[in-house]
């Protein structure tokens, strides 16, 4: 009788959606550089060193880590505890800039920007503390001489929003830094437009600048939601000009570009995350080719 009453609750597998595959030419990743087993990058920028290289570096929020990497090979040169940092702590490294010899990091939990300096990772200061409630993207221009303008954005402010700040280093390297307004878009005079909105099979997520030469020069968004991930290929004013994608790289939303030029990448070099502990290269002269891009680019 008691078996009689006893339900059992059947547990069917759930069927999730395959993302979608996608679209454009393939550019096979030139190297895939593996972090810690349990790194989760979010964050990408690179730095050229004094013998003609590069370091790639990676930040992990939930790792509280910053990772560096020759660029050149993908070997593994050092990882950084954030939380061990004078004279304060990282606290999750949401998103990374470099200018000259300065790494900025947005700290999403810390509410605030902290700046380096390289290569030694010395915590120089801080700047935003009161007035950033989340930050995550950052970008950094130079305005003059000694005074460059770091554009931070914010949830607090909007979706496409944020705060733009002045940041000025003395002849002692000391930091100073105040905020000069809020903004809507990303630009100057801070106002801007879209990405193509079909242009995307998810969310937009990460985009770089790729400067051939004066005059010619490309956008490189990803768009994660497919596998691999599709990176696509937009002239100045936003429209697609092409796609591709690599052999093995998905599962990231971060990228950067090194357009300097290496002994391995003379024409300059994609990074893009692979499932979140891994970082893949792509030689931007491959890029340029598949796509029949302008041959100044390979030049």
């Amino acid at each position: 009788m008691l078996a009689a009453c006893t339900s059992v609750q059947v547990t069917r597998p759930v069927s999730l959606p395959t993302p979608p595959a996608p679209s454009g030419v393939l550019v096979p990743e030139r190297y895939i550089a593996a972090g810690d087993a349990h790194a989760n990058f979010n964050a990408l920028a690179t730095w050229p060193t004094e013998n003609g290289g590069a370091w790639l570096i990676a930040g992990s929020a939930t790792g509280h880590t910053l990772t560096v990497f020759d660029a050149d090979s993908g070997a593994r040169i050092r990882d950084i505890d954030a939380r061990k940092e004078a004279p304060g702590p990282l606290l999750e490294p949401s998103a990374l800039a470099v200018f000259g010899d300065h790494l900025f990091v947005t700290e999403t939990n810390a509410h605030r920007v902290g700046v380096l300096s390289l290569p030694d990772f010395t915590r120089i200061g801080a700047f935003g503390e009161g007035e950033l409630f989340k930050p995550g993207g950052i970008w950094v221009r130079e305005r003059g001489p000694q005074e460059l303008v770091a554009y931070v954005t914010d949830e607090s402010i909007g979706k496409a929003g944020g705060r733009r700040y002045l940041v000025e280093f003395d002849d002692a390297g000391q930091l100073r830094a105040r905020s000069e307004a809020a903004f809507d878009h990303m630009g100057a005079p801070d106002t801007g437009g879209d990405l193509p909105w079909d242009s995307y099979h998810g969310t937009a997520n990460s985009i770089v600048w790729w400067s051939c030469g004066t005059d010619v020069g490309y956008w490189i968004a990803v768009d994660p939601s497919t596998v691999p991930t599709r990176f696509l290929l937009l002239d100045r004013s936003g429209k697609q000009l092409g796609a591709f994608h690599g052999e093995t790289t998905s599962g990231g939303k971060a990228i950067t570009l090194y357009a300097a030029g290496t002994m391995q990448f003379p024409f300059g070099v994609l990074f893009a995350v692979h499932e979140g502990g891994s970082v893949a290269a792509f030689d931007l002269s491959d890029v340029a080719r598949a796509l029949q891009l302008d041959p100044v680019c390979t030049q």
